[in-house]
């Protein structure tokens, strides 16, 4: 990946009724355009958080960064009709359209099709009458067929460093080892209160860990593979239990903390074929 990938945002403005999860079934890749050229990259982010504004998209895209507003399995407000939403992923490119713009956003394309297989690509304005995509909407095709070279091109993912740190890196070769539909490298709704606890900090990598302030009902699907691995309480929240759970799986001392030992050997056994 060559772009930065941001995760660390939630936006509020998803799902039908508003916070329902889980009920996004990807058909489409809907592109848009934010707003004016003067319009930024976090100015957007920050319409698209604010539950006012009542409107979302998946990701925010420019040259050599993308933010995940929504998870990709829940519905989004950015296409302005509620089944498309439902059957369908948004994405806000910056208006300029550049040629490091579409790269980006090609390269984004052809990750979204390695989960999904290869969505087709429409612009807002397919959808309802808008303006939107505005320059992006004469190089959907162009940006396809770069995205055809990308999706041809993608060497196996290599084995992850045997580190001790638990980053996005581990989190995506634990994503696609479980056969997970959404591989985004981000654990999300995390409770801030197991770090230090159970999860000390020298054993992550802050990029990909999403944490929250209360135990959140929501948790991460990811959590919870790894919880039907260790057979233990599929709640989404990576805490003393888990980590108890993966140690016993992984058939080292069982201790409850996720120390740097305990992520080593959880990224060996990732890498095993």
């Amino acid at each position: 990946m060559s772009y930065q990938y941001i995760t660390q945002y939630n936006s509020p403005n998803f799902g039908y009724p508003a916070g329902t999860r889980g009920q996004n079934r990807p058909e489409k890749i809907v592109i848009h355009h934010w707003g004016g050229d003067e319009s930024t990259f976090d100015g957007t982010i920050s319409w698209l958080m604010n539950p006012a504004s009542e409107v979302s998209a998946h990701f925010v895209a420019e040259a050599g960064r993308v933010a995940c507003l929504v998870n990709w399995n829940d519905a989004a407000w950015h296409a302005g009709e509620r089944e498309m939403n439902l059957r369908s992923l948004g994405m806000e490119c910056h208006p300029r359209c550049s040629a490091d713009d579409r790269a980006t956003v090609a390269e984004l394309v052809a990750m979204l099709w390695r989960t999904y297989g290869k969505l087709p690509l429409v612009g807002h304005r397919d959808v309802v009458s808008t303006g939107c995509p505005g320059r992006w909407y004469d190089r959907l095709e162009e940006l396809t067929a770069m995205a055809e070279v990308l999706y041809a091109g993608e060497p196996e993912r290599p084995a992850i460093d045997v580190d001790g740190v638990w980053g996005r890196e581990t989190t995506l070769a634990a994503q696609d080892k479980l056969g997970l539909a959404a591989r985004d490298g981000r654990l999300s709704h995390q409770y801030r209160g197991n770090l230090d606890a159970c999860i000390p900090r020298t054993s992550i990598n802050d990029n990909g860990w999403d944490f929250v302030e209360e135990i959140s009902a929501v948790g991460s699907d990811t959590v919870r593979a790894i919880q039907r691995l260790a057979v233990v309480e599929e709640d989404g929240i990576l805490g003393p239990a888990t980590i108890r759970g993966m140690q016993g799986f992984l058939a080292i001392p069982v201790n409850g903390i996720l120390d740097q030992t305990t992520v080593a050997a959880w990224q060996r056994w990732l890498n095993e074929e």
